[in-house]
């Protein structure tokens, strides 16, 4: 296979991988693209193995947010991909229907918290963990982290205002949860 451009820089794209899930990101705008195959398995696993992915998609750019183009050819077959909201989000991804997508920089990371995040909301972790797993809710809302300990004013701050919102959400999903395990198990 011939090797893959970005679709937003025209550079050459680089193999990354984390855990089972694999990429191919930019050095320059640190956007990452994704087959089909791995698409349906995030979108099936929203676990931090994505997540650190996409930081590592992210952090390899060297340049600022390039401008995005209307249509932007598929690094597969050159065709222009199409540009789609992830549902519950609102996150525009570029999709080529037959090879993958395309997420710019902090898209995927932003992504995969966001829709864990609404299926916590929703009471539907992903396939093989239970409703209840309050660890899986907690590891995905918090990154895989301790939930922060600074003020809602310092965590604004450093994780900017999207991420942010969603965090917040997930921690008050989250200590809810906590609480009503602990009622229900009869430790309060």
């Amino acid at each position: 296979m011939a090797q893959r451009s970005c679709p937003q820089c025209a550079k050459e794209l680089t193999a990354l991988q984390s855990g089972d899930v694999r990429g191919d990101a930019c050095h320059e705008c640190g956007g990452i693209w994704l087959s089909i195959d791995v698409s349906k398995r995030i979108g099936r696993a929203l676990d931090r193995t994505s997540i650190d992915l996409g930081e590592k998609a992210s952090a390899l750019a060297t340049e600022p947010f390039p401008k995005h183009g209307e249509a932007p050819p598929c690094p597969d077959c050159g065709k222009a991909m199409r540009c789609l909201v992830v549902p519950t989000t609102t996150i525009e991804v570029d999709t080529c229907i037959l090879h993958g997508t395309w997420m710019d920089r902090g898209e995927l990371e932003t992504m995969v918290r966001a829709l864990a995040a609404s299926r916590l909301a929703d009471g539907k972790p992903p396939p093989g963990v239970k409703a209840d797993d309050a660890l899986w809710r907690l590891n995905v809302a918090y990154g895989g982290e301790p939930p922060p300990m600074s003020s809602n004013d310092a965590a604004n701050a450093a994780l900017g205002t999207a991420e942010s919102a969603v965090l917040s959400m997930a921690i008050e999903v989250g200590f809810s949860l906590l609480g009503a395990l602990l009622s229900k198990d009869g430790r309060t």
